[in-house]
């Protein structure tokens, strides 16, 4: 068992170097063997295919605005200027799926969630699919999809997780003092609380909840990358 303390880019580099022999963008590969585990948490390879083509676009984006690549057969695996594709498109998952997975976590740590394995997610997919199915056959209204696809599920459910997280942090270790809801009340409230043009504003105590949420989410993403780098990754069976 290789165990990396993640500071930076360069355990997610290191663990790339690991991973890459093990895996081809056709996938020969156990599904739903563990990869690698951040923090005792799996990642199997059915779930880092999930990210891998959802960021494919992006990185063939970047190929054609710096280096004008013309997408064929070899493309990922020709080297532009020292940079390969294929290698961009596994760090820039891993990077992503880095800071999913520590959501995951801080969300599980903090009871919102008892089980954050990719099984869970696809049995709670399947779930929500058939709920709705059923809804809809007896005559019920649903609001929203029919059915989600596994990534459009994915993303709602990781969006819901940290919308539910960021409520438990503002409550403990994003908690706004006093200070920072009058500052942020005041540098924001023309923009944000003003009744109409000559009505005033509404007062501080009234929007305090809406002040708050608004820190936290100012504070959040910072919040999240110091715990993405010190993540625990470890390559290969968990202890």
């Amino acid at each position: 068992m290789m165990v990396i303390k993640k500071k930076l880019l360069l355990p997610i580099l290191v663990f790339m170097v690991i991973l890459v022999p093990a895996l081809t963008m056709a996938w020969n590969y156990d599904k739903n063997k563990a990869l690698a585990y951040i923090n005792c948490e799996e990642i199997t390879a059915s779930e880092f295919s999930l990210i891998q083509n959802n960021t494919k676009s992006e990185v063939i984006t970047y190929f054609r605005q710096k280096y004008k690549a013309e997408i064929d057969k070899t493309f990922w695996d020709r080297s532009y200027s020292g940079e390969i594709p294929l290698e961009i498109l596994k760090q820039r998952t891993m990077d992503k799926l880095t800071k999913l997975k520590m959501e995951q976590v801080l969300a599980k740590d903090k009871g919102i969630i008892e089980d954050i394995s990719y099984d869970a997610f696809l049995d709670a997919w399947n779930n929500e699919n058939n709920t709705r199915k059923q809804s809809i056959e007896s005559g019920k209204v649903i609001y929203g999809n029919k059915n989600f696809g596994e990534l459009e599920y994915y993303n709602y459910r990781q969006s819901n997780l940290v919308l539910e997280l960021k409520k438990k942090l503002m409550d403990n270790e994003l908690r706004p003092n006093d200070g920072e809801l009058e500052s942020y009340y005041l540098q924001n409230r023309d923009n944000i609380y003003r009744l109409g043009t000559t009505a005033g504003y509404r007062e501080l105590s009234e929007v305090k909840e809406d002040v708050a949420m608004q820190i936290v989410n100012a504070k959040y993403d910072e919040f999240i990358e110091q715990k993405v780098q010190h993540a625990k990754i470890r390559v290969g069976r968990s202890n």
